[in-house]
């Protein structure tokens, strides 16, 4: 169905999408299986899926009647493009302490403007330190959908990029036993933050809390 090929390209769950729709997951459950109709859905079951998902109302409406999933990526997503960063990891977790750090300090709205006004996202992709860059840029978007606020458009080219390995948190990859360790991985990619999974970066929100 339509609305599942949309979740499998954002990485996001069940859960996640009710989260972030404030539609019960009862009526998720039932537009899922087919037993409800999307077209058949209040308006606010709408809204609320579409502002989840970051696409207009009637795109959601659309699609379900007339778009094939397999037809779709070029009308909900650009092509992707699959970069390689030969940077050290230890670099990139080094910049998500600092930004675990700065969120400290700065409210949401703060913080975006000082990644905007250094423009930090195209520092870093200009040396195709792509790991930086797409996780600021995930990030960033992050914090737009949750303050309601359009996204810059500026940085759309690295929209259509996804990282060829994935990267996961410190404290998934420090899991020394092998099947805990696969049980920790396959946590992170259903629960992190889909802006972030979409560029194969596996953080949840949880991640980003600083521990004292």
């Amino acid at each position: 169905m339509y609305l599942n090929a949309l979740m499998t390209k954002r990485h996001m769950t069940r859960e996640e999408l009710c989260r972030l729709s404030g539609v019960p997951d009862s009526t998720l459950r039932g537009i899922l299986s087919g037993g409800v109709q999307l077209e058949n859905c209040k308006a606010g079951t709408l809204y609320g899926i579409a502002k989840a998902l970051q696409i207009p109302m009637e795109a959601l409406l659309e699609g379900s009647n007339s778009i094939h999933p397999e037809d779709d990526a070029c009308t909900v997503h650009p092509p992707v493009q699959t970069v390689h960063d030969a940077g050290s990891l230890l670099t990139f977790y080094d910049l998500v302490d600092a930004v675990k750090d700065c969120l400290c300090v700065y409210d949401g709205p703060g913080y975006m403007e000082l990644v905007r006004d250094l423009d930090l996202i195209g520092h870093f992709s200009q040396r195709q330190a792509y790991r930086a860059a797409l996780f600021l840029l995930g990030l960033y978007d992050y914090l737009c959908r949750k303050l309601g606020v359009a996204p810059d458009a500026r940085h759309d080219a690295l929209r259509r990029m996804r990282l060829d390995r994935p990267v996961y948190s410190l404290d998934t990859l420090e899991v020394d036993d092998s099947r805990a360790f696969e049980q920790a991985k396959a946590y992170a990619e259903s629960h992190a933050i889909p802006e972030l999974a979409r560029f194969s970066i596996f953080l949840t929100e949880d991640d980003l809390h600083r521990k004292e």
